[in-house]
């Protein structure tokens, strides 16, 4: 991007993401920092369907835009003609003299907060979702099991993951589109299953994958309804799109869907998507902005749902995080951060998130073992600390011991509702390279300033760190969330760890002190 001496020819610097997972490579995101006059520029876009970003330079100045893909880029036009309109996304900018950090903030800031969660007192709730139990195979009995286990803890709700609609024969991977209860996982229907954990004392929630149809589907009769490009039926992997645009589609979903979550009363709906459409699709002036209206009206779908489904909670997912942008997020109450369920960088992830979405709707997976050991458990209930606790695993195969420090991990996370929803996030440790191989360790200060108080939550990733982190104020500790017992210190602004072993972790409530 340096200009040439004559400033002859324009040099262009382009990236973004095409299809209707706008979060699948890129964030719909960008920034500029100028490190001698310490000022930064950033942009993010509000943006569901194909998007591109722009830094240009011909002369001196260095311009930076974004908005909806391009037509070389993203097969985006759109004609109007006299006396129409057309609305653009929404963009959220910020200029700082400050850090990169604080830029990051200032648009998370800009992001809306959730509106309610249906939990005593308005607090952040704790999720069981029992994907990572059945993988897939969710029945009336695992249910019996699970929720008897689960009986008297602090859970709020209980999500039936993918798989209660599965064809006896083809399985449940490639029958979405249907949404017929399957009779040989729920031989007494899906109200026994409601039944059983409502009396157990949690709210039932469920998963849909709403905008597609797998390959085994009855409903892939509906061809008309389908997305097409030029003229040909979609088809991504094993899955078909509907048409949202389509009165009929919405009809149809209407009653398979937000339907079936007004009769059986679920209080919780986990919507998942998990292939790109590509490039487009016809009925507009362009692919592109086929691909434009057809993601708007995905998301009046879910307001929809909102207005239908008075008080449901919505939790977004595709692929884990590939809609992590603010118009999904905006419509939403909560979101999967990743689909990485059991893996060791989970917390890197989840502190990354920090910089894009707000922490209260970052949804993190705690997968638990039954062979995983206490220092194990600790760092996958540490992890969840950076945003909304989700249990999963082995529950009903724990020790006593084991459910213990789980538990505990719970007692903490509920003193963390006001740090979590208004807090500011300090990022400290190792730099990491690849997060395959993670190196050194994390440390993350996210505090409430309004409370005073904050949580330090620290993971180390290779034996024998020295972890050393300068604090703004004075504080005391409140409550530390540990496996292991640290050599620890916190004096005047600084807090000292040592951490012996690796995936080690430990967390500390902490509150400022008047000097």
């Amino acid at each position: 991007l340096e200009p040439s001496w004559a400033h002859h020819g324009v040099s262009v610097e382009k990236y973004g993401q095409t299809g209707s997972m706008p979060v699948r490579r890129f964030h719909p995101f960008a920034a500029m920092e100028d490190t001698e006059s310490q000022v930064v520029w950033a942009a993010e876009l509000k943006c569901g369907s194909s998007w591109q970003m722009e830094y240009y330079r011909r002369d001196e100045n260095l311009c930076m835009s974004g908005g909806l893909a391009d037509y070389d880029f993203g097969h985006w036009s759109k004609t109007l003609h006299p006396g129409e309109g057309f609305e653009t996304p929404e963009a959220f900018l910020t200029v700082v003299h400050g850090t990169f950090e604080e830029a990051c903030a200032n648009l998370v800031s800009m992001h809306k907060k959730v509106k309610s969660y249906r939990d005593e007192g308005n607090r952040l709730p704790v999720v069981f979702n029992e994907y990572c139990t059945t993988w897939g195979k969710p029945s009336e009995q695992s249910i019996r099991e699970l929720t008897e286990e689960l009986r008297y803890r602090d859970f709020d709700y209980f999500v039936i993951d993918a798989g209660w609609y599965a064809d006896e024969h083809d399985g449940w991977q490639n029958n979405m589109g249907d949404w017929d209860v399957s009779k040989a996982l729920f031989p007494n229907g899906m109200q026994e299953a409601v039944r059983i954990i409502r009396e157990a004392g949690f709210k039932p929630g469920i998963w849909f994958e709403a905008e597609t149809v797998g390959k085994y589907a009855k409903a892939l009769q509906y061809q008309e309804h389908l997305l097409k490009k030029h003229g040909k039926v979609i088809r991504s992997g094993d899955r078909y799109f509907w048409d949202m645009r389509d009165p009929w589609v919405r009809s149809y979903l209407a009653d398979k869907m937000i339907g079936f979550l007004s009769h059986y009363g679920f209080e919780y709906v986990k919507i998942d998507y998990n292939e790109s459409i590509g490039i487009g699709c016809d009925g507009a002036e362009s692919l592109g902005q086929g691909l434009y209206e057809n993601i708007l009206a995905v998301q009046d779908f879910y307001r929809e749902i909102h207005e239908k489904v008075p008080g449901i909670i919505i939790e977004l997912c595709s692929s884990g995080g590939h809609r992590l942008e603010p118009s999904f997020l905006d419509i939403t109450d909560m979101a999967s951060f990743s689909d990485a369920h059991e893996e060791p960088e989970i917390p890197v992830i989840a502190a990354n998130l920090h910089r894009l979405i707000r922490p209260e709707k970052s949804q993190i997976w705690s997968v638990i073992r039954m062979d995983d050991s206490l220092q194990r458990i600790c760092y996958s209930v540490t992890n969840t600390f950076l945003g909304v606790l989700c249990i999963s695993g082995d529950i009903t195969e724990l020790s006593p011991k084991q459910w213990k420090l789980i538990e505990d991990g719970i007692s903490f996370y509920r003193k963390l509702d006001l740090i979590i929803k208004d807090g500011r996030t300090l990022f400290y440790g190792t730099e990491q390279k690849n997060y395959r191989s993670l190196k050194g360790w994390q440390g993350i200060v996210r505090e409430n300033d309004a409370t005073g108080e904050a949580c330090i939550i620290l993971h180390g990733f290779e034996e024998h760190q020295d972890i050393e982190i300068p604090l703004e104020h004075h504080y005391e500790i409140l409550s530390v969330y540990e496996a292991n017992e640290h050599e620890y210190s916190l004096m005047e602004h600084t807090l000292h760890v040592k951490m012996e072993n690796r995936y080690d972790s430990m967390a500390l409530l902490v509150k400022r002190v008047s000097s």
